[in-house]
């Protein structure tokens, strides 16, 4: 199902971001699954999915994890960028400030910057 390549993988800890050294079993169980759709492959795994930003390009996908903790997905246009898993809730909020507001607010104005030339190219 996924591509759990260990570059991918990254932990969110004390403000940091670090290569994963190993994904959570979790993980693996529903990058291995047979189920075509992704968030329910996690669901079955016991991950909720709780939030989604991102509309035609970049998105951020977040799910609470069976242990307690968050992954963050982020996906360019294309693919999977990253797998960000952060085990702490302070930690948690801390990479939603420090790092996924700012993502977001780039992703939103590349989208309406898109958006706006589409309208301008668009025949009256």
């Amino acid at each position: 199902m996924a591509d759990i390549e260990a570059k991918k993988n990254l932990a969110y800890k004390a403000g940091e971001l670090h290569r994963l050294g190993t994904v959570p079993e979790w993980f693996r169980k529903a990058a291995a699954s047979e189920e075509i759709d992704w968030t329910e492959a996690l669901a079955n795994e016991g991950a909720e999915r709780v939030e989604q930003f991102g509309e035609a390009g970049d998105t951020y996908t977040i799910y609470r994890t069976p242990d307690g903790g968050y992954l963050v997905e982020i996906h360019d246009v294309h693919y999977d960028v990253a797998w960000v898993f952060i085990d702490e809730v302070f930690d948690y909020l801390r990479f939603r400030i420090e790092w996924l507001k700012p993502l977001v607010e780039l992703s939103d104005r590349a989208d309406k910057q898109v958006r706006e030339e589409i309208e301008r190219r668009r025949p009256l």
